[in-house]
C-alpha cells in the first residue's frame, strides 16, 4: 500500500511540474512576442485589476517556473537505477 501511494505522489508532481513548465514557457513565449511586437508596452501592468506584475516581471517568473518545473519534470520521469532493477 505503501508503495502504491508513493507512485501516485510520483504521478502528481510528475504532472503538476510537466503542467508549470508548459504554461510557464507558454507564458515566457507570449511576453518575447509581445517584446517583438509592441516593446514599449513590457513596462505596463499585466492587467488592470492590479498594480504588479507588469508584463517584464511576469515574463521573468514565467521564465523561472518554466525552467525549475521542466528540471523537476525530467528528474521525476526518469527512474532512479534502484527503482530499474527492482
Amino acid at each position: 500500500m505503501e508503495g502504491q501511494t508513493s507512485q501516485l505522489g510520483r504521478k502528481i508532481a510528475l504532472e503538476v511540474s510537466r503542467t508549470l513548465a508548459v504554461y510557464g514557457f507558454a507564458g515566457w513565449f507570449y511576453i518575447v512576442l509581445t517584446a517583438l511586437v509592441e516593446p514599449d508596452t513590457l513596462g505596463l501592468k499585466l492587467t488592470h485589476f492590479a498594480s504588479f506584475p507588469h508584463d517584464d516581471t511576469f515574463g521573468e517568473a514565467c521564465f523561472l517556473i518554466s525552467g525549475v518545473s521542466f528540471f523537476i519534470f525530467n528528474m521525476l520521469r526518469t527512474p532512479a537505477k534502484s527503482d530499474q532493477q527492482g
